[in-house]
């Protein structure tokens, strides 16, 4: 099991992200020990940082897990695009 390194954190500008990387592979691991032959999926919304989905992707048996990162980054645009335009749409309606 890795320690939590509290120590390298005291200076860092907050809110930030940190991800065990070694701590994650062991979990996935674990769910595709535990899973059996069931097929496990991974919501990209609940994180889209490349580094996670590549370790998912690896854990899962892809052949090029950065492969994803094109459709996940496309996606995103779509997303913030919409959002954009349906934030202006109404708040001409609201005026």
């Amino acid at each position: 099991m890795t320690t939590f390194p509290i120590d390298e954190f005291k200076n860092i500008e907050t809110p930030f992200y940190y991800y065990d990387m070694e701590l994650l592979r062991l979990t996935l691991d674990e769910v595709k020990k535990q899973a059996g032959g069931s097929k496990v999926h991974y919501a990209v919304k609940a994180n889209a940082n490349p580094r996670i989905l590549a370790a998912v992707r690896e854990a899962a048996g892809a052949a090029v897990p950065f492969d994803i990162l094109p459709a996940v980054w496309v996606t995103s645009l779509c997303s913030v695009t919409a959002g954009l335009l349906t934030g202006k749409c109404l708040a001409r309606v609201w005026r």
